[in-house]
């Protein structure tokens, strides 16, 4: 699974042998994450600061997926995928409440 999701650019692995088998350390563009793997000093990401990240994707996804299968037209999903959206981001967060 690692070696795909190195092979596929969808994300790096922390196991060196992946990365020195499939030569991702050639990679221009990925040289310097690979670096800060092999170094040990590969900081990630921060968290983000609204915690309803999930709750955001599923909203969106929930209200395109009708689109997605041919049973809604794509501007009404996204219309209805931008309001559920928006229900989401009208929330307060935590330190509001």
């Amino acid at each position: 699974m690692q070696r795909r999701v190195t092979t596929e650019d969808i994300g790096l692995t922390p196991r060196t042998v992946i990365l020195d088998e499939l030569r991702v350390g050639h990679d221009p563009w990925k040289a310097p994450y690979v670096e800060a793997l092999l170094s040990g000093e590969y900081l990630t990401p921060p968290i983000p600061a609204n915690f309803r990240v999930a709750e955001m994707r599923n909203a969106i996804q929930r209200n395109l997926d009708p689109a997605f299968a041919g049973m809604m037209p794509m501007d009404d999903a996204l219309r209805a995928a931008h309001d559920a959206l928006q229900t989401v981001l009208d929330k307060p967060v935590p330190e509001q409440m």
